[in-house]
């Protein structure tokens, strides 16, 4: 990865590695469906 790239993420990320302490893809929040989630990395 780049520094200062946006990357998304495919959905079958979420079908190869579930984790239930992720945020779930394309959520229904409300009866509405969203998007998949952003996540944020920061290097040291």
């Amino acid at each position: 990865m780049e520094v200062g790239h946006f990357y998304y993420i495919d959905d079958t990320y979420f079908v190869d590695f579930p984790d239930t302490y992720l945020m779930k893809n394309k959520e229904a929040v409300n009866g509405q469906i969203h998007d998949r989630p952003c996540f944020l990395c920061i290097s040291r």
